[in-house]
């Protein structure tokens, strides 16, 4: 992958590691690092944090913190704190005094303020795509470049509330020049191995087929907490302050002292010797920053004076600590796996569960990435026309989805109230890019400007269509190559005529809509049935096709009962009376099933938490009903479709709501409710079982690498997974493109349309956690992880949330990579404009002027944000689609000008 992460040089006046306070040899160094981790939305929103609102559900209010914190560390400059999430500094920038901000601006510059991370937030690195993670990444690190040059780069990341960690994350890190990551969570097991080998620092390989260049200096947290050392939370008057005048009843220095010793020694048990690192601060922290600082000032001053032999305590910076850990010339151990899932105890405490929930939001975020990227487009096409309004609107919903990747966010493991107020920003910032969009269409496709946008077209509501004779849909693809699309459209003619902007006749088919799809729009639409159009696009362009109701009826009707099977240039299925029988000869099954969640016994499963009471699902339907139909330009039974030309099975599943279980055995009132955790599970034949018997599988890695997991087995240390609720919530991991069984045949994958969790319980089989409902929403407790919150999800009817998403399934020989393309046309779904009651033809006019490579793929083209470099910058991201161990493609040579017009015309 080439990543363009724009950073500015200038003559510092001593940032970074200049600034650095000296250690020392002989001793054991301790770095003091102050700091605060501030939560872009969890218990309450982002600006109710910011501000200081909503009290009663917690407390902190970020501008406080940034402002003490400034005021503080102008009295002494020794002192030293390092800020993280932009989302927030940027806010309290924008309202600061030019003397604050000037203020500010000299702190940056003597290293006193650093900055650290440096993304619009903490993201996730289960739910989050590595797509998104370089958008927010990317954005905060171009507002720290415009208002702070050089000495506002972040040197090192700082993951430290994340609940699992993934290893494309650290490739990523290591790509944009960062020298080290540092977190809290890691497993209980592996953190108890590596604290005994005093190995909780690592280096970590972020890409196997890039040894060292992609290599991270990785520290666990002692501990696993981000907190300060026992004893020494200078917060709200929470413990003793550090009383050294001599004179008073009060006075404690010498116990004080004589802890915070014990401390150094507990920390320099568990790591490397000659430095440890006391993070001091912690969630909402330095709202009141001068108990913390003066705190720390006198302990730096005694422990010098009083033990200074032994002991060298400094302010210091993740970025010094790893200085000085680069300077002891140490040896580390190496790390080719990931942190992924996350337990931080025995008897069903893995945090697998957030893999999932908050399904229809996890979809949300990611259906928004391609609004971006299509805003990203426009506002680089209609630069000269849109001007800084164009740039407003890109930026709205750049940091609307920027915040959405928090880890309190798409991991939806945060209040009900926080998603609702997430969405509503997703949906602010939608309506201007595609507001903007419009206009630009009008410019440059010569598009009319009234088009709606019928976001519920996936349930058939669209008033527009419905009621039209006539229509045009345009589609915009944000992809970077040409594919063919399936848009679906709510109508109640009976045929039609679709053509498109050349005058030629498109493949289209009338479909009675479902009596599973009226179930779930209930009373909010009235349409028939859907027009199915296959609409083929070229990258980063406008088509259009027109719509005019026909005479006849083409409705296309179930085939006879006799009929069991649907096929295409690529799949023959077939079907019996347990559904889904044989893909091209293979006894495939698909079922969906559903664990009972754990509650009212031990570990609650909750919003963080996936505590199944057993091992083995429940089936929801062992009998379903299937109708074959077969129209022109597809071939379905009831959810499983086959499209003419495409090398995937599509499969549209929809659940909820999820009802619970109205007793609990162990329960003698009867009043336990039992959630559910809903699973679609694909068996195969496929011999996917290691020499030891154990199942296999390969998954992505936050959407771009794979790894190879083996059931109840971890690379680094010894994994017991004894028990039913950790051998099955222990054994799924973080989904993000697909999910593949393999042997020396064959090979069967599932690619995603959002996030989901997965593994494979048996040999040859798939589980994909699609809905879950681990706690009835009456019930007032939950998995006790913070959140203080059930998992409620009313959805739009109060009844609970319904949500339909898809899978692709490919089955091919083993090491195939066929379906490698269908990553992009899943995450760069095309963008639709309807335009009902007129017929127009639009103009072609492609961003790409030569057909691109097939082994790469665009994931980026913007201005970089005009608003903060002069409109004089355009960032690409181009990336190959195959790694090294794929064994598959070639070397490409990119010549930018011969297909980027646009941005030479920009220019």
């Amino acid at each position: 992958m080439l990543l363009h992460v724009a950073l500015v040089s200038i003559v510092a006046a001593k940032c970074g590691y200049e600034a650095c306070h000296p250690t020392k040899e002989g001793v054991i160094n301790v770095h003091m690092v102050p700091h605060s981790h501030d939560d872009t939305g969890w218990k309450k929103t982002v600006d109710q944090y910011y501000y200081g609102s909503n009290n009663t559900i917690q407390g902190g209010g970020i501008q406080y913190t940034i402002d003490t914190v400034v005021t503080e560390l102008l009295k002494n400059s020794d002192r030293k704190f390092v800020f993280v999430e932009i989302a927030f500094f940027a806010k309290w920038w924008a309202e600061a005094t030019d003397h604050q901000q000037q203020q500010t601006r000299h702190l940056v510059e003597t290293g006193q303020l650093e900055f650290l991370l440096g993304g619009w937030c903490m993201n996730d690195e289960a739910a989050s795509h590595y797509t998104a993670m370089l958008e927010q990444n990317g954005l905060g690190l171009q507002w720290l470049r415009h208002h702070f040059g050089e000495c506002g780069r972040p040197r090192g990341a700082w993951q430290i509330d994340p609940f699992g960690h993934s290893k494309t994350q650290a490739e990523l890190f290591a790509l944009m020049g960062y020298d080290s990551v540092f977190f809290a969570r890691m497993d209980y097991q592996e953190y108890n191995q590596r604290s005994k080998d005093r190995a909780i620092e690592m280096i970590w390989r972020g890409n196997d087929d890039f040894p060292q260049s992609r290599d991270l200096f990785t520290g666990g947290l002692v501990d696993t907490s981000y907190g300060p050392p026992g004893g020494f939370w200078f917060e709200g008057f929470s413990v003793d302050p550090i009383i050294d005048n001599e004179e008073s009843d009060e006075y404690n220095l010498p116990q004080r002292l004589d802890d915070f010793i014990k401390q150094i020694q507990h920390y320099q048990d568990q790591t490397h010797p000659g430095n440890i690192m006391f993070t001091m601060g912690s969630d909402f922290a330095y709202y009141n920053s001068i108990m913390y600082f003066k705190n720390m000032d006198k302990i730096i001053y005694h422990m010098n004076r009083l033990h200074g032999d032994k002991y060298n305590v400094i302010y210091s910076t993740p970025a010094c600590y790893t200085k000085a850990r680069n300077e002891a010339q140490q040896q580390w151990t190496v790390k080719s796996d990931d942190f992924m899932p996350y337990s931080n105890g025995p008897q069903g405490q893995y945090w697998s569960g957030y893999f999932t929930s908050r399904p229809g939001f996890k979809g949300y975020v990611w259906d928004t990435n391609p609004v971006l990227q299509m805003c990203h487009h426009m506002n680089l096409r209609g630069a000269h026309v849109l001007g800084h309004h164009g740039d407003i609107a890109e930026h709205k919903l750049a940091a609307a989805f920027g915040v959405g990747q928090h880890h309190d966010g798409i991991s939806g493991t945060e209040q009900e109230h926080v998603t609702s107020d997430y969405t509503r920003q997703l949906h602010r910032g939608r309506t201007a890019c595609r507001n903007i969009t419009n206009q630009v269409l009008e410019q440059e496709f010569q598009a009319p400007l009234n088009s709606v946008n019928c976001e519920y077209r996936n349930v058939s509501i669209c008033a527009e269509t419905e009621a039209a004779k006539e229509f045009t849909v345009g589609v915009y693809s944000p992809a970077s190559h040409a594919f063919h699309y399936h848009i679906r459209v709510p109508v109640n003619g009976s045929n039609y005529e679709v053509t498109n902007q050349a005058g030629e006749k498109v493949p289209f088919d009338v479909v009675p809509v479902s009596d599973n799809t009226k179930s779930i729009r209930r009373n909010r639409g009235y349409a028939t049935n859907e027009l199915w159009i296959t609409a083929k696009t070229e990258g980063f362009d406008f088509a259009t096709f027109n719509v005019k109701e026909a005479e006849g009826n083409e409705v296309v009707l179930p085939s006879p009962k006799d009929s069991n099977m649907i096929e295409n240039e690529y799949y023959k299925i077939s079907f019996g009376e347990r559904g889904l029988e044989t893909i091209n000869g293979m006894a495939i099954r698909n079922d969906l099933l559903y664990f009972n969640s754990s509650q009212g016994y031990g570990q609650n499963s909750g919003a963080y938490i996936f505590r199944p009471n057993k091992t083995d699902p429940f089936t929801i339907n062992a009998k379903p009903t299937v109708e074959i139909t077969k129209g022109s330009s597809v071939e379905f039974a009831t959810v499983y479709r086959l499209w003419k030309g495409e090398n995937t099975v599509e499969v549209e599943w929809s659940v909820g709501p999820v009802p619970v279980e109205e007793k609990c055995p162990w329960d003698s009132k009867q009043t336990c409710k039992w959630g559910k955790e809903v699973i679609s599970r694909y068996q195969t034949p496929i011999k996917s079982a290691d020499e030891k018997g154990r199942p296999t599988v390969w998954t992505d890695t936050s959407g771009r690498n794979k790894l190879k997991r083996t059931k109840d087995y971890r690379a680094c240390f010894d994994l017991n997974t004894t028990d039913a609720e950790t051998g099955v919530a222990g054994n799924y991991y973080p989904i993000n493109s697909r999910i593949a069984v393999e042997d020396d045949s064959n090979l069967f994958s599932v690619l995603v349309d959002r996030a989901e969790a997965g593994g494979s319980m048996t040999e040859g089989s798939i589980d994909l956690m699609v809905h879950r409902k681990p706690i009835e929403r009456r019930i007032t407790v939950d998995d006790h992880r913070g959140v203080d919150e059930p998992l409620m999800e009313p959805g739009q009817f109060g009844d609970g949330l319904m949500v339909r998403g898809r899978h692709f399934l490919f089955l091919g020989k083993s090491g195939s990579l066929e379906d490698k393309p269908m990553e992009e046309k899943i995450l760069m779904k095309p963008q639709v404009f309807l335009y009902p009651g007129q017929t127009f033809q639009a103009k072609s006019s492609p961003i790409l002027t030569k057909a691109l490579d097939p082994q790469l793929k665009i994931i980026l083209i913007q201005k970089h944000f005009g608003m903060f470099n002069n409109d004089r910058e355009v960032v690409i991201r181009i990336e190959h689609l195959y790694q090294a161990a794929d064994k598959a493609g070639n070397a490409v040579d990119i010549d930018l000008t011969h297909f980027l017009g646009i941005v030479l015309l920009y220019f």
